[in-house]
């Protein structure tokens, strides 16, 4: 989103979602479903990052296998490239993958952030417009500040850790 106050933004984008996709009709966990929809480009991006450092990493195993065989006393088993060559590539793709994996880290701070701004936004609008004679009727004040303060932070933590969702098995894969 462009323009100088991106959380207004957001929060036309989630209104979109809420009102045009019709997730407001929904039964159970609709602002949930409707924050993931807004943003489920952003979480295929941070899941594809995480899974591109997996492999990364494999590749970056089998450098240091390449260069622990470079030391090999048995000629057949020694790799054509020279140890220094391998010393260097695996310098440089470990250097490449930490900072790929700080901006893979912020991107998800930020997603995880913005959703729980989007949340808190919505509600916030609905409390507003809502009387608070008809508020007291369906919803406690506790389950409000509930709702903005816990469920708000739980969605951006499991944000922030769901590529770690799909990662996990691939890694467990990887590294045996």
């Amino acid at each position: 989103p462009e323009g100088p106050n991106k959380s207004e933004n957001y929060l036309k984008e989630i209104k979109y979602t809420w009102n045009e996709k019709r997730y407001k009709e929904l039964k159970s966990r609709a602002l949930f479903w409707a924050v993931l929809r807004t943003n489920c480009l952003e979480i295929f991006f941070m899941i594809f990052f995480s899974v591109f450092i997996v492999g990364l990493e494999y590749l970056s195993i089998n450098i240091f296998r390449m260069y622990i065989l470079s030391f090999s006393e048995d000629i057949s088993k020694r790799p054509k490239f020279e140890s220094w060559h391998i010393a260097l590539a695996f310098f440089g793709l470990n250097l490449f993958m930490e900072l790929f994996k700080r901006l893979s880290s912020q991107f998800s701070n930020i997603v995880g952030f913005r959703t729980g701004f989007e949340l808190n936004c919505m509600i916030y609008e609905k409390i507003l417009r809502v009387a608070s004679s008809t508020r007291n009727e369906k919803t406690s004040e506790g389950e409000i500040i509930n709702l903005m303060q816990v469920d708000s932070l739980k969605l951006n933590n499991s944000l922030q850790m769901s590529p770690y969702l799909f990662t996990s098995p691939i890694q467990l894969g990887v590294y045996t």
